[in-house]
């Protein structure tokens, strides 16, 4: 189905993800995206207005950041600022679907920002960045579970009392956290992926080549 996105027209969603994608590559890295690239700066102006929230994602703002995403360093992420210089982490696939985000899709942010100092321990600690599975020294080494993280996710719930969180607290750098009434379901679980999550260091092209998980 064609979509029009400002004044260029897309004749599927899927084509529209990749014309942005490629202007996240071509921007790169920046603080100020109008200054580096005004046309990449209004395609997104015109994106944003597509999210879910669209009236509240574009209300105040006045340009771009991109950054690398704080778990895979290999990818890029998004990040509005305002006029009040507040800023805000925005999902560009989720402007183009139109979209937004599910519950269970917003669990999973909060249960992996909840263990990334893990994460950044075990990566900080890495003293080889040689792949674990082809054996090739990588520079962009991607941190893997060898228990695949959704089946951590789904055995901590068979054995836990708390419920499911599914309400989220925000902020700038996080699109979703554990609120404070779900503190005691929070640090179960850091508890149990500290137990039960083995972690190992493999280059781009192993880790994408792994199957998914396909248990419950």
């Amino acid at each position: 189905m064609k979509i029009t996105i400002g004044y260029r027209e897309y004749k599927t969603k899927k084509e529209a993800e990749e014309y942005y994608r490629s202007l996240i590559n071509r921007v790169g890295v920046c603080n100020d995206m109008l200054l580096v690239d005004k046309d990449a700066h209004f395609d997104f102006m015109e994106l944003i207005k597509r999210h879910p929230d669209g009236d509240k994602k574009i209300h105040n703002t006045i340009n771009f950041k991109i950054q690398r995403d704080y778990f895979n360093q290999t990818a890029y992420r998004l990040v509005l600022i305002r006029s009040n210089g507040e800023e805000d982490v925005i999902s560009w696939k989720c402007c183009v679907t139109g979209n937004s985000s599910t519950p269970h899709a917003d669990l999973m942010k909060a249960m992996r920002y909840a263990i990334s100092d893990q994460i950044i321990r075990f990566r900080n600690h890495v003293t080889s960045w040689c792949c674990e599975e082809c054996n090739i020294e990588t520079m962009d080494p991607h941190i893997d579970h060898v228990i695949h993280f959704q089946q951590l996710v789904y055995d901590f719930h068979l054995i836990t009392q708390h419920r499911k969180p599914t309400q989220f607290d925000r902020t700038q750098l996080f699109s979703r956290v554990f609120r404070k009434e779900d503190e005691a379901y929070e640090i179960e679980w850091k508890r149990y992926h500290q137990d039960k999550a083995v972690l190992r260091l493999l280059c781009k092209s192993c880790n994408l080549k792994r199957e998914n998980w396909n248990g419950s």
